[in-house]
């Protein structure tokens, strides 16, 4: 596990060092997807050493698609407010694309995922409290 967690902080390090100067702050956001993955594929090499697991690839796509969406919706929401002014960009406009952003990648896994969908519903589901 320390060898896995030196990897990720290594990998994001070095990816923020690089990716901040040349992109700025989708740079720090690019190398901790890029430091998860490789933490991600890391830690299954060594599970997998010790013992069998099933990666659900099915669902991390679904996720990963979700995620692209999201993104895609909050940097153009971005660039609309940058380029229209009708909102100046301060805590406000933040908080709008985040909860755009959440409402998108919910949506998406609702739309892409049963798993999702049923584990909503059951989360959902309230009891009879009686009195």
């Amino acid at each position: 596990a320390f060898y896995v967690n030196a990897v990720f902080i290594f990998t994001n390090a070095v990816g923020n060092i690089l990716l901040i100067q040349a992109i700025g702050w989708l740079g720090a956001a690019v190398a901790s997807l890029l430091a998860s993955i490789v933490g991600l594929l890391c830690s299954s090499y060594m599970l997998t050493r010790s013992i069998s697991v099933s990666i659900p690839v099915t669902e991390i796509s679904q996720q990963i698609v979700a995620a692209v969406v999201m993104g895609g919706v909050v940097w153009s929401g971005r660039k609309i407010v940058e380029t229209t002014n009708v909102l100046q960009h301060n805590f406000l406009v933040i908080v709008l694309l985040v909860t755009l952003g959440g409402l998108v990648y919910n949506s998406m896994l609702a739309l892409l995922s049963k798993e999702f969908r049923k584990i909503i519903q059951r989360n959902m589901q309230f009891e009879n409290i009686s009195m």
